[in-house]
């Protein structure tokens, strides 16, 4: 349930009339639950510049809230994010930037995806079809961006955008 706010009507362009903010805005919780929702997982985030994302296999790691987001260059050379958890244990499957080959492991029990997501391989697992969920992700003159709409939503198609 989103926190009450101050009248954001009465704000001023004059400084002698100007006032800060309240200083809970800038250590309450619910406030920052609230931008989390409001802000940040409404609109699109900055991720890397695509130069970053060379080749297939490259990738970088960033955190959104309490989200960890990978996004990484497949094997058709597109452009592609997900939420950086395996679906067995959630564990992180990556950290910071990197290169990785034809997959992704998991480091806890290695559950193997590739790089569009697909689960290529989970011990004793032969009829399982599982995916890391996917985030939205767009190239717009270089830089590359991300949205995540909800920290909780899967949305599988990736949107590639050009000048």
């Amino acid at each position: 349930m989103p926190t009450s706010y101050p009248d954001l009507a009465h704000f001023s362009d004059d400084p002698d009339d100007a006032w800060t903010l309240p200083g809970r805005y800038y250590y309450d919780e619910a406030v920052y639950a609230d931008e989390l929702e409001q802000i940040f997982y409404q609109n699109w985030q900055y991720v890397c510049h695509i130069s970053q994302l060379k080749t297939p296999g490259h990738y970088v790691v960033r955190d959104i809230g309490s989200q960890s987001v990978v996004v990484l260059r497949d094997t058709h050379g597109e452009i592609r994010g997900f939420h950086n958890v395996c679906q067995h244990r959630a564990h992180r499957l990556l950290e910071g930037e990197g290169q990785v080959r034809e997959s992704i492991t998991c480091p806890y029990h290695a559950w193997r995806y590739d790089l569009d997501g697909g689960l290529q391989f989970a011990r004793g697992s032969d009829k399982m079809n599982s995916r890391c969920g996917s985030i939205r992700c767009a190239v717009l003159f270089s830089p590359t961006w991300m949205r995540m709409l909800r920290p909780w939503l899967s949305v599988t198609t990736v949107w590639k955008l050009r000048s």
